[in-house]
């Protein structure tokens, strides 16, 4: 945890039994830190107290048994209760400012430290890593960075994996660990595997030629990530740092760690074959659907980050990494909720005989460019989508705004039609008004007259952010389908009374339908 300069003080409890705490670094802006400020923060291996901190209450730090080693920046130490350290090994190291060992070995709370150490804190010669993210089963770069105003011949320093990530080799078997160009080929680098399982390195120039510039990466280390580790962040450490400069001076900086967050994903990779393409996307609008695929990785399609797999997953996906368009909306994309009428679907009303089959339109009004959308329809009992020849449910795109625009509908258990469109080349929908699909539906011979409403829900419209609409209806008016004959006076004392569906009388009825003594007779 990185605690920001503008904090001045740590109260009381401020951090007591945050066991997952692994290392704090007090910034020079704070002056008091409170009572049990950090009480029982078991895993905190690393702390560095800045140089301003004035007082330190009773228990600040009991049962930080963790602790591995403590940096304390302040020149000038002051007694604290013994307290502010209890259960804390007394035997690890004490980093304090040169000049000021005898002084804390003369301060009450800090003269128990039985291993106190001086090092150069009035220069800026440090080492640093940045936070960086690896994949299981994979190797991942980690960049070593020195910062330095004196000019640096020479570094040595400690390297602390966590369990499960080790250091790669080379073809060689050697660690795969090299320079930058801050080295030239006159320097040599080594590295070997300590008793206590730290990677120590050692990098000098053999004629004392100083490293190009003050700041930057200076050494790659390659690691390698177990196939059994699991997804979580780790701390890495860089240890006992040695910097030797020109003049023949060692300084000792302070430690320094970063986090490394494993994944058993690599975000994009659907379908898990270490390559993002097309396919991926396929995979997503296939998720959508209800489709199964062979291979799924859930984490890995939530590109927007919002804990949903939608349609906009899969835009985030086209633009960013098929696309490769320098304007693509970010990894972790936010998501809303359509506010007022800016974007929404609507359905068209439509009247429908008994056995009859017509075209509903569903349309969109957007102020965004949308770039996908998907949807789920529900139908009426008595009414049912409509399929084509080749048994695929009879829905088309309106090319007139959706040109180029990939539309799937896919039919599932409960009856209902995911329906997902999105444009494989980045197109957008045209215009923001109007009919976007159609599909058909086909209303039952025994449907009962009377109005009915076709349901549109789950509704998502992708602009590279997820667009959440309300759910919307249409209606839907079932007629009656008698014909024109609709009542025959019969006379009880007359022969049958024969009619042809055009209300002429006939004699003997041949093949076909009649009206015989007023009701309707199939003659065959």
């Amino acid at each position: 945890m990185t605690i920001p300069n503008s904090v001045t003080t740590i109260g009381t409890n401020s951090f007591s039994f945050c066991t997952g705490l692994t290392s704090i670094t007090i910034p020079n802006s704070v002056t008091s830190i409170g009572f049990e400020a950090f009480y029982e923060c078991t895993s905190l291996t690393f702390l560095n107290i800045g140089k301003s901190v004035t007082s330190i209450e009773d228990g600040a730090f009991s049962g930080c048994t963790g602790l591995t080693e403590v940096y304390s920046m302040i020149n000038e130490p002051f007694n604290t209760n013994t307290n502010v350290w209890h259960g804390v090994n007394k035997n690890i190291p004490l980093y304090v400012p040169t000049g000021s060992k005898a002084k804390y070995q003369a301060r009450e709370g800090w003269k128990e430290f039985t291993n106190i150490i001086e090092i150069d804190v009035s220069t800026q010669n440090t080492l640093s890593m940045d936070n960086l993210t690896g994949y299981v089963g994979k190797n991942v770069t980690l960049p070593i960075q020195m910062n330095n105003q004196q000019q640096i011949t020479g570094l040595q320093f400690d390297l602390y994996l966590p369990e499960g990530v080790t250091v790669a080799k080379k073809v060689n078997g050697k660690n795969d660990i090299t320079v930058t160009d801050r080295m030239d080929d006159g320097y040599s680098l080594s590295s070997n595997t300590m008793e206590d399982g730290c990677v120590r390195v050692t990098g000098l120039s053999m004629e004392s030629t100083p490293f190009t510039g003050n700041d930057g990466s200076i050494i790659n280390v390659v690691l390698q990530i177990d196939e059994s580790a699991a997804d979580g962040d780790y701390q890495i450490q860089v240890k006992n740092i040695i910097l030797s400069d020109v003049t023949g001076v060692a300084h000792k900086p302070a430690s320094a760690s970063c986090m490394l967050s494993v994944k058993s994903y690599i975000p994009g990779d659907v379908d898990g074959s270490e390559d993002i393409n097309i396919n991926d996307a396929v995979c997503i609008v296939n998720y959508i659907l209800n489709k199964p695929n062979v291979k799924f990785i859930i984490e890995a399609a939530d590109l927007d980050g919002s804990g949903d797999i939608n349609i906009n997953d899969a835009v985030v996906l086209i633009n960013k990494f098929i696309l490769k368009k320098t304007n693509a909306k970010a990894m972790k994309a936010p998501q809303r909720a359509a506010t007022g009428n800016d974007n929404y679907l609507s359905i068209d009303a439509v009247n429908i005989k008994p056995g009859e089959t017509k075209t509903i339109s569903v349309g969109m009004t957007n102020t965004e460019n949308i770039q996908g959308l998907q949807c789920n329809i529900e139908l009426p009992e008595g009414l049912s989508f409509t399929t084509k020849a080749n048994g695929k449910i009879d829905i088309a795109n309106n090319i007139d705004r959706g040109d180029g625009f990939t539309l799937s509908g896919y039919l599932q258990e409960d009856g209902s039609l995911t329906v997902a469109a999105v444009n494989f080349d980045g197109d957008t929908y045209y215009g923001n008004s109007g009919t976007i699909f159609t599909f058909k539906i086909t209303a039952d011979e025994g449907m009962p007259v009377g109005e009915y409403e076709i349901k549109v829900r789950d509704i998502v419209l992708s602009s590279g952010v997820a667009i959440k609409p309300s759910d919307t209806t249409g209606k839907v008016t079932v007629e009656s389908s008698q014909t024109s004959i609709q009542q025959i006076e019969s006379n009880d004392n007359a022969s049958d009374q024969i009619y042809n569906l055009s209300g002429q009388r006939v004699k003997a009825p041949l093949h076909g339908i009649y009206v015989i003594n007023g009701r309707k007779v199939i003659v065959k």
